[in-house]
């Protein structure tokens, strides 16, 4: 054993950005060529939770055998052993809802963090309400702290 619910050969990473190769026939908002970064969560963005902007909590997705919510890129079965980013490609399960166009140029470095560091650092900053006087100061590990 690897570790808690890892597994030999599950496909970690969920910092996700490419080129669409190829799109199911439901996808009628992506088409191969464009270039798009891909959440770490997968919802379906139609959902009552997701309905209500609480895309971390898609009904669709959830892991209920393990008591989680949505399903997660890269991460172990504790959020559904969904294959993550770490690979030559990647299947995007919810499609329709989860990846976000990007422009065509540009450096890579200027778009990757918008999946997952750019939302949780905004995310902490906004649960901090710092008070435009006042000092706020984050301590952590890693580019989000």
């Amino acid at each position: 054993m690897l570790g808690p619910y890892l597994s030999p050969g599950d496909v970690l990473g969920h910092e996700a950005m490419g080129v669409v190769a190829e799109v199911g026939p439901d996808i009628t908002n992506l088409a191969p060529g464009d270039r798009v970064v891909i959440p770490f969560n997968i919802s379906c963005g139609h959902c009552w939770m997701c309905s209500r902007g609480l895309y971390a909590q898609c009904e669709t997705t959830q892991v209920r055998e393990q008591g989680k919510e949505a399903a997660l890129f890269g991460c172990t079965s504790l959020y559904g052993s969904v294959p993550g980013g770490q690979a030559q490609f990647l299947r995007v399960p919810q499609a329709q809802f989860g990846p976000v166009k990007i422009l065509p140029g540009g450096p890579d470095e200027q778009y990757l963090f918008l999946s997952d560091m750019l939302p949780t650092a905004y995310q902490a900053y906004v649960y901090a309400d710092p008070h435009a006087d006042g000092t706020l100061a984050v301590l952590g590990l890693g580019p989000i702290g």
